[in-house]
């Protein structure tokens, strides 16, 4: 079995200081569906496939001192 070419797009926007930093993030902003594993099991016939992460939004917040 075979999976046909595919492209994630990832995206990282944020403001960053010397104290701190807040980054908005985005991975899978297409939400593409995709597989990572694929494979027959042992030439039994069974299809192995486990589904890539969906869209995920984020944030994160960064404080030094």
């Amino acid at each position: 079995m075979k999976q046909d070419a595919f492209e994630l797009v990832n995206i990282r926007l944020g403001y960053e200081t010397k104290s701190f930093d807040i980054i908005l993030w985005c991975k899978n902003i297409f939400n593409q569906e995709y597989l990572t594993v694929l494979n027959e099991m042992m030439n039994t016939g069974v299809i192995k496939a486990v589904e890539g992460n969906p869209r995920t939004l984020g944030i994160t917040l960064r404080y030094r001192f």
